[in-house]
């Protein structure tokens, strides 16, 4: 498969079929992905919590906001919740540098998710206390992103915004999610200079 294929793929699917579960290798696998890829400085600062046993996955949804722009929507029902979750956590002192490594680390994360046949959703809307507290993690860390993982069962159509200001996501009737993506001719700046 081309890496245009699997980052077409690669979308934020919100419901899973949360009975097909993941396994602590194939995690181990994606934290690999994310291990060998760049990183700012070469600082490697990212560590990795891997949550795939169901009580502690059932504390990890507990404390979650899935798509909060969708007012209509009550999240994943029980049976659609995530199977497992990998989260990455920084240095307390990380910096700038903090966007760009977690940035890469996800990217790789969920494209080797994508290229198992998984589905993922990056959320920064946690309860990052509650995780920290329950997950007693070192107190420089703080948690920067929270991956989740399953085989999704989320309908989700990639169409083409009609105007720079059509970006919102949406669910219709059906519970099919529209991502709207701006045109390439949008987002590339024309080539003038002085």
């Amino acid at each position: 498969m081309m890496l245009i294929d699997l980052i077409k793929r690669n979308r934020s699917y919100r419901c899973f079929d949360e009975s097909k579960r993941i396994s602590r290798e194939e995690l181990l696998e994606m934290v690999n992905a994310a291990r060998l890829s760049s990183s700012a400085r070469n600082l490697q600062p990212l560590r990795y919590r891997l949550v795939y046993k169901k009580e502690e996955c059932d504390f990890v949804f507990s404390n979650l906001h899935f798509a909060r722009s969708l007012q209509n929507w009550k999240g994943p029902q029980e049976g659609e919740h995530p199977a497992a979750y990998i989260i990455l956590l920084l240095p307390k002192d990380a910096g700038n540098m903090q966007y760009i490594d977690t940035g890469i680390a996800a990217q790789s994360i969920t494209l080797s998710a994508v290229e198992k046949g998984y589905g993922c959703c990056n959320l920064g809307s946690v309860e990052k206390e509650e995780l920290h507290y329950y997950f007693m993690f070192p107190e420089d860390r703080d948690i920067a992103l929270v991956i989740a993982l399953g085989v999704p069962i989320d309908q989700v159509v990639l169409e083409e915004s009609k105007n720079p200001e059509d970006i919102e996501y949406w669910r219709d009737e059906n519970n099919v999610h529209h991502t709207p993506k701006l045109k390439l001719e949008d987002i590339v700046l024309p080539e003038v200079h002085r």
